[in-house]
């Protein structure tokens, strides 16, 4: 479990740590760690959540060469291939969260599309002020967000941005309405009429200018796997498996599965039960 919170303002102008501190507050009592606000005059970022994959908390991150700041809920599943594109020698030491970073730095929106696994992301790009919100493909992660007086607030919760003075909370009855239809045709809308979130496989990019929402990544309905008999299927499957469930074990904490009872996630413990005791940690 983890939270990100932040405002930014475009033109410039202050913005109050405090509100971010309140914003990013966990409920108590709880264990987890409250990293921020990174306040920079006209942004400030927090950051609350448990280490992930054994790797210290070390969020908000800036780096000040390129000004820019990242607060980060999730993981990347795909670190090597990442690393690989960016020639990052020693990306074991580094966190997702740092990798991430780095990639926009040296590649800017195109490093997006080459990410994998659960995340959602805020980036305050100084140089540019302009914030870049990202979900992920699936929309496992969510960040919501909200416009501010110059600026523009998001947070993990729709919850935490109520804590802004002049936020629109009243509901939004079209989002109920389809949420009790089970079809949600509006994926950005929430509860709330002032609220908002980043679709799935979305990146938002808002400045002085105005909001730019734009999809990285879709289903490719034409693409066909083609092997020689059911075996190459199997032996596929079963690799695509083992590193999914390989990279959902990646945590400083034990690891818990419900059972369903269904062999859905008794495979799921079989495998996991496999990767943890017969694989290099």
């Amino acid at each position: 479990m983890s939270a990100i919170a932040g405002v930014v303002d475009f033109h410039g102008g202050p913005v109050d740590p405090a509100l971010v501190a309140r914003m990013i507050a966990p409920p108590q009592p709880c264990d987890l760690e409250v990293r921020g606000p990174l306040h920079r005059s006209s942004s400030a970022l927090a950051f609350c959540g448990r280490r992930a994959g054994g790797a210290t908390c070390d969020q908000p991150l800036i780096d000040s060469r390129s000004d820019c700041a990242i607060v980060f809920d999730g993981r990347i599943d795909n670190r090597q291939d990442v690393a690989g594109r960016l020639s990052v020698a020693d990306s074991a030491r580094r966190s997702d969260a740092r990798l991430v970073l780095d990639g926009y730095t040296s590649r800017g929106l195109d490093v997006i599309p080459g990410l994998s696994g659960d995340f959602a992301f805020a980036i305050w790009d100084g140089r540019a002020r302009q914030l870049i919100l990202v979900r992920d493909p699936l929309g496992v992660r969510q960040v919501c967000f909200a416009p501010v007086p110059q600026g523009l607030a998001f947070a993990t919760d729709a919850r935490q941005l109520l804590e802004i003075d002049g936020v629109d909370r009243r509901p939004n009855m079209g989002f109920f309405a389809e949420w009790m239809a089970g079809w949600i045709t509006h994926p950005s809308d929430t509860i709330y009429q002032g609220i908002h979130r980043v679709p799935a496989a979305h990146v938002l990019t808002a400045s002085a200018s105005g909001v730019r929402r734009d999809r990285y990544w879709d289903i490719d309905p034409d693409r066909r796997l083609h092997y020689r008999d059911d075996a190459e299927y199997a032996c596929h499957f079963r690799e695509l498996f083992a590193s999914s469930v390989r990279s959902r074990v990646r945590s400083a904490d034990r690891v818990a599965i419900a059972l369903s009872g269904g062999i859905d996630s008794s495979a799921i413990t079989a495998m996991a039960a496999h990767v943890t005791t017969t694989e290099p940690a």
